[in-house]
C-alpha cells in the first residue's frame, strides 16, 4: 500500500510488534525481533537450526529440508505457511482490534493450523 501512496497508519510508521523499525514486508515477517523468536521456536520443534533469509520466496525454498522424512518435510511446509498466516493475522489484530503482542498465543495458533 505504501508503494501506492495509501496511508494506512502513517507512512514510515514503525512495526506493530516492537515499534523499533519501519514496517515493511521483510521486517514484518523475517527481521523483526518478535518474528525471529517465533521462527526460532518453530525451528526448535523440528530440531532445526536454519539461517533465515529476508526474501520470502527464498525463505520458503530454504525450508526444503531433504534430510527430513517426506512426512516431516510436508508438515514443516504447513508450519511455514501457518507461521506466515498467523504473523499477519496477529499483526492485524494489534493494528485493528487493539490486541496485545502475545508470543504464546501466536505459537499455539501456528500449532493449531499446522
Amino acid at each position: 500500500l505504501r508503494l501506492r501512496d495509501v496511508n494506512v497508519h502513517g507512512l514510515g510508521s514503525p512495526c506493530y510488534f516492537y515499534q523499533e523499525q519501519e514496517e515493511n514486508m521483510e521486517h514484518m515477517f523475517f527481521t523483526c525481533k518478535f518474528d525471529s523468536r517465533v521462527w526460532n521456536e518453530c525451528y526448535s520443534w523440528f530440531q532445526l537450526s536454519l539461517a533465515q533469509h529476508r526474501d520470502y520466496f527464498k525463505h520458503f525454498y530454504r525450508h526444503e529440508c531433504g534430510w527430513l522424512r517426506a512426512m516431516k518435510n510436508k508438515i514443516w511446509k504447513y508450519v511455514w505457511c501457518a507461521t506466515m498466516w498467523t504473523l499477519w493475522g496477529h499483526r492485524n489484530g494489534i493494528a485493528f482490534e487493539n490486541k496485545l503482542l502475545d508470543l504464546d498465543h501466536v505459537l499455539e495458533t501456528i500449532k493449531f493450523h499446522s
